[in-house]
C-alpha cells in the first residue's frame, strides 16, 4: 500500500511537470501570427493603384485597379516559408504598429498592415521612404519590394 501511494505521488508530479513543459513549449510552435499586408502605389496621371497583398499563409497576390475596392488580381503565387518567416519576424516589432506617418502626393505609396497584434496604415509621397523612417519600417519596405520583384 505504501508503494502505491508513492507511485501515485510520482505519477502526479510527472503529469504536472509534463503539463508545464507542454505549455512552455507551445509558444515556440506558434511563430506565425495571422496578418495581411497591402503594399501599393496610387495616383499619378491615370489615378490607378498597383500593388500586392501578402498574408500569413504565404499567399501573394499582385493586383491593380482604379478604385481599391475594385481590385483585379493579375497574378498570384505561394511564398516560400523563409519569406513568410521574415515578414512574421518583422511584424513582431512594435515599431511596425506604432510608427505613424501620413503623407500624400501626386504618387502615394501605402502600406496597410492588419494583424493579430493590431493594424497600421503608413503612406508617403513617391516610392522612397523618408529619412525619418525607423529601420524596421525601411526593412519591411525592402522585403515588400523584394516580393514585388518575384512577379
Amino acid at each position: 500500500m505504501k508503494y502505491i501511494k508513492g507511485f501515485n505521488l510520482y505519477l502526479i508530479i510527472i503529469l504536472i511537470l509534463f503539463h508545464f513543459y507542454s505549455c512552455g513549449s507551445s509558444s515556440n510552435l506558434e511563430q506565425v501570427q495571422n496578418y495581411s499586408i497591402d503594399y501599393y502605389t496610387t495616383g499619378g496621371v491615370t489615378g490607378m493603384s498597383y500593388g500586392l497583398t501578402v498574408d500569413s499563409e504565404g499567399q501573394l497576390k499582385f493586383w491593380n485597379g482604379a478604385i481599391l475596392t475594385n481590385r483585379i488580381v493579375t497574378d498570384s503565387l505561394k511564398l516560400e516559408n523563409d519569406d513568410v518567416s521574415i515578414l512574421s519576424k518583422l511584424l513582431e516589432d512594435p515599431t511596425i504598429f506604432n510608427f505613424k506617418y501620413k503623407e500624400t502626393g501626386n504618387l502615394t505609396t501605402i502600406i496597410k498592415i492588419t494583424s493579430d497584434r493590431g493594424s497600421n496604415i503608413i503612406s508617403y509621397s513617391g516610392t522612397i521612404t523618408g529619412n525619418s523612417f525607423p529601420h524596421k519600417i525601411k526593412e519591411l519596405v525592402s522585403e515588400l519590394n523584394k516580393l514585388k520583384n518575384k512577379r
